[in-house]
C-alpha cells in the first residue's frame, strides 16, 4: 500500500507539471514602470495651494498654477491676479503696478507666468527652478540700450542718462530717451527707468533680465491625479520660506 500510495503521488505531481506547462499564469506585469518614473507622468495642468500661505503683496491668494509637457517646459502662475499682459517700449512693467515685479519684496509675484527653467527627474521626484527676472525678460529685450553717465550707476542702462522734463519741482513730467545715434528724443513715464534700474542689465548690444531670486519646485505624484511637494523661495526679510504645495490635474 505504501509503495502504491507513493507512485499515486508522483504520478500526480507528474500529471500536473506536464498539464501546466502550456498554461500562462498571470502574476503581473514586471515591466510596468513606477508611477513617476517619466517627466510624461508629470505631464499636463495643475491646479493647487500652498499650505497657510498667500502670494502677493499685498496678499492676494494662495493658488497656483503649473502647466507642464512631456519635456518639462511650461510655466507657473502664482494667485489670481490678472495677468499683466504684453510687454512694450518706453512702457513701465507691469503697467498697472508703481514698482517692479523683482523689487516688491514678495517673490513670486502674482500676475505673470513664470517659465520653467530645466526641469529634471530625481527617481520619482519633479525638480525644476523659476526666476524672478525671468517675468521682465521679455520687457528688458524691448527697450533701447545707452550710455547712462549718472553717478553710482551702471554704464549703461535702458534708457542712457534719461534727464527728467517737466516743471521745476519735477511734480509733473516725465523722463527723455535721445537715441545717441540720431538724437531723436522720446518722452516716456519715468517709472520705466526705475524698473530698468532695478530689473535688467544692460550692455552695449541690448538688456536682459537680472538674476534677482530663485524658486524651487520638488514634488512627486501621490497618484495619477495627485502631486504634493515643497516651494521653496526668498523672502523681503532675507530669509527663504519653505511651504508644502498640493495639486490636483486640472481638467
Amino acid at each position: 500500500m505504501l509503495i502504491r500510495h507513493g507512485s499515486f503521488v508522483l504520478f500526480s505531481l507528474f500529471a500536473f507539471a506536464c498539464s501546466s506547462s502550456d498554461d500562462k499564469v498571470d502574476i503581473g506585469d514586471r515591466n510596468v514602470d513606477s508611477l513617476g518614473s517619466k517627466l510624461e507622468d508629470f505631464s499636463g495642468s495643475w491646479d493647487g495651494y500652498a499650505e497657510a500661505y498667500t502670494f502677493g503683496n499685498p496678499a492676494d491668494s494662495d493658488r497656483i498654477r503649473v502647466s507642464i509637457d512631456a519635456n518639462g517646459e511650461g510655466t507657473v502662475r502664482f494667485g489670481d491676479a490678472t495677468l499683466a499682459g504684453s510687454p512694450e517700449p518706453f512702457v513701465p512693467f507691469p503697467p498697472e503696478t508703481s514698482v517692479s515685479p523683482s523689487i516688491d519684496g514678495s517673490l513670486p509675484s502674482p500676475g505673470f507666468d513664470y517659465p520653467i527653467r530645466t526641469a529634471t527627474l530625481e527617481s520619482t521626484r519633479l525638480r525644476f527652478t523659476l526666476e524672478s527676472g525671468d517675468v521682465v525678460g521679455d520687457w528688458c529685450a524691448l527697450q533701447p540700450s545707452a550710455p547712462d553717465d549718472r553717478p553710482f550707476h551702471d554704464p549703461y542702462t535702458c534708457f542712457g542718462s534719461a534727464p527728467f522734463v517737466g516743471n521745476e519741482d519735477q511734480t509733473v513730467g516725465s523722463c527723455i530717451y535721445e537715441d545717441p545715434t540720431t538724437h531723436e528724443q522720446t518722452p516716456f513715464e519715468c517709472l520705466a527707468d526705475a524698473n530698468c534700474l532695478a530689473s535688467c542689465d544692460c550692455t552695449a548690444s541690448g538688456c536682459t533680465a537680472k538674476e534677482l531670486g530663485t524658486v524651487s519646485f520638488d514634488a512627486a505624484l501621490e497618484s495619477t491625479t495627485r502631486l504634493v511637494g515643497t516651494l521653496t523661495f526668498p523672502t523681503s526679510s532675507s530669509g527663504s520660506a519653505r511651504l508644502t504645495v498640493r495639486f490636483s490635474r486640472a481638467e
